[in-house]
């Protein structure tokens, strides 16, 4: 079974979140943000895989970026969550 980690972040942390990234525009909605969460996590087990919710907090992600030299992006944001998810299967 495949597995794969999704960065995602509380109401309380939406609007952050989104002033971080460089992709997401402050002000976008939250419950879209929230529905296609769902949904990819749904579309990922119906084909036989695990799509696995990282609790993301925006400080954290941007600290985690920055010592990378990395823009909060689509992209660093997989590589974070694949490597939250890494740490949470060695406990």
């Amino acid at each position: 079974m495949q597995s794969v980690g999704i960065c995602f972040v509380s109401r309380e942390n939406w609007l952050e979140y989104c002033r971080i990234s460089t992709d997401i525009p402050v002000g976008s909605d939250y419950e879209t943000y929230l529905n296609a969460v769902e949904k990819f996590c749904a579309q990922f087990a119906a084909k036989g895989g695990r799509a696995l919710k990282i609790d993301t907090q925006p400080s954290e992600l941007l600290a985690w970026c920055n010592e990378r030299n990395m823009e909060v992006n689509p992209s660093s944001r997989s590589h974070y969550a694949a490597m939250r998810m890494a740490e949470l299967d060695k406990k």
